[in-house]
């Protein structure tokens, strides 16, 4: 399975926002893994929620960031290839 196509977070993955807005958790409940997240994640994990592709998710990095499109879809497949290999995003239909 490539990182290609368009990803959306899986249906067990639940997310709750700091109140400063500087990041916040990440709760897997099929397994009760809990992982805390900083702003830039979040970011992230906020395009997934609706469904992207690798494209979107730069966009979405380079519109709150200061960050060269390239570093965006570096930084974005790293992120995708993490949450793939915990089963946490499916491909989107």
């Amino acid at each position: 399975m490539s990182a290609g196509g368009t990803w959306r977070l899986a249906s067990r993955v639940r997310l709750e926002a700091d109140p400063d807005g500087e990041g916040g958790v990440l709760l897997d409940t099929a397994t009760a893994t809990v992982c805390a997240i900083n702003a830039t994640t979040m970011t992230l994990l906020d395009a997934l929620r609706r469904g992207c592709d690798i494209d979107a998710l730069a966009a979405a990095l380079t519109r709150e960031y200061d960050v060269p499109v390239r570093r965006a879809r570096e930084d974005a497949r790293g992120l995708l290839r993490q949450l793939r290999a915990m089963g946490l995003v499916d491909a989107a239909t």
